[in-house]
């Protein structure tokens, strides 16, 4: 089945942190791998995140807490975190992997094209540029009652941030998926208040879930995670579990750290955020660029840095990205047969126009997976996709799909 691409402002904007191109400064340096990353896959084969690929074979995956996961579970357009080790020849592996998703429900609300939002389970969910969405066409496609799964983070307004949606009718074997913070709980009747992180509130119901799947630590002010097989009843869920949402993958003391996402938490001096749950710092030069750039709550960013022994990421490099107005004049949208590629540039042309691949742009398809994605496309491929046009003239993709 054809899959396409919605419309994101953020995600659009990191094309301008991996490609130096987009903003006319020539060919961007080649990516190297970081020992903590957190950031979109971006292509497959193992996993491609920011430009490098980190072999997945004999890693620990970890999908909404469940350590079962597999390198089959890892698609296109999903956030990740994970720790990796490098070799000397540059080689990365991932050693633990975690993909939590934001929100799994029926759509309450349909898509609508000219905002690019669907709300599922009362969250508000806003796709763009190049948000992947698979089972429809575009967010029309994300129609009221249908099965949606997606990938992404909260803005400064608790709206939930897409990297990917998944669309697909409602079966048996499917669960719902809400999480938030534990109140009110009482042992004896089974049941919680469970607070969203956009604030609203759902009354859990957990009397007749398997005692296994309830976690024993269960507390007031508990992070969780509660699943479910039918939709609510008003505000009240039945849950079939609740787990406490831990922490799955930890930054490494002393390793290189690359993290993308949207800042929370903001003080400006001295500086220090979160990049959902991972603290970060910055002095000197990094933080007044970074401040001079406009950095403030719910801004996406993409940083750069050392893991300290504190946990803390301490920056080198802070990217404040483009809102989705600023990107959307330099908009793109391609659809044609190759006429040219050469690899070692990450450029292809469309008769006369060239196109530069950068670390961020998303390889939809299977067809992708390879040593480098790029080495599949060749003269006479039918692709389309999306570009931003830079102050050279030339054109970062953001999303890259061949035609089948």
């Amino acid at each position: 089945m054809k899959t396409t691409l919605g419309f994101v402002a953020a995600m659009a904007a990191l094309v301008l942190l991996g490609g130096c191109a987009a903003m006319g400064l020539g060919t961007p340096a080649p990516a190297t791998p970081a020992g903590y990353v957190k950031g979109v896959i971006t292509a497959k084969g193992s996993i491609w995140v920011n430009g490098v690929e980190y072999q997945t074979t004999g890693s620990s995956v970890t999908v909404d807490g469940s350590s079962t996961g597999t390198d089959a579970d890892l698609k296109v357009g999903m956030t990740v975190e994970f720790n990796a080790s490098v070799d000397a020849s540059g080689k990365a592996t991932v050693k633990t992997v975690a993909y939590e998703s934001g929100v799994k429900g029926l759509v309450e609300v349909a898509g609508d094209l000219t905002t690019g939002q669907f709300t599922v389970l009362g969250q508000v969910v806003q796709t763009g540029l190049s948000t992947v969405i698979e089972g429809a066409a575009d967010v029309t496609g994300v129609t009221v009652g249908k099965f949606v799964e997606v990938s992404g983070q909260l803005d400064a307004t608790n709206v939930l941030v897409a990297t990917r949606v998944e669309v697909k009718s409602f079966g048996s074997g499917d669960e719902l998926k809400l999480k938030g913070e534990v109140s009110a709980l009482d042992t004896v009747a089974k049941t919680f208040v469970l607070t969203l992180e956009n604030a609203k509130t759902y009354t859990i119901d957990y009397s007749t879930a398997a005692a296994d799947k309830v976690d024993s630590a269960l507390a007031n002010k508990s992070k969780v995670r509660v699943k479910f097989a039918t939709s609510p009843a008003g505000s009240t869920i039945t849950a079939t579990s609740v787990t406490l949402k831990k922490q799955d993958v930890k930054p490494e003391s002393g390793s290189k750290g690359e993290l993308e996402g949207i800042v929370s938490s903001y003080v400006a001096d001295p500086l220090s955020f979160t990049l959902d749950g991972t603290p970060v710092s910055a002095t000197g030069d990094v933080a007044s660029k970074a401040l001079a750039a406009g950095l403030a709550d719910g801004k996406k960013v993409g940083v750069k840095g050392d893991v300290g022994a504190d946990g803390v990421l301490v920056a080198t490099k802070i990217e404040v990205q483009k809102s989705d107005k600023e990107l959307k004049g330099d908009l793109k949208e391609f659809d044609g047969a190759v006429t040219a590629v050469d690899i070692t540039l990450d450029t292809f042309a469309i008769d006369s126009t060239t196109y530069y691949v950068t670390s961020k742009t998303i390889f939809h398809d299977k067809d992708w997976t390879g040593t480098d994605p790029l080495a599949k496309l060749g003269v006479g491929d039918q692709v389309e996709g999306k570009a931003l046009k830079g102050t050279d003239g030339m054109y970062s993709v953001i999303v890259l799909e061949k035609h089948n």
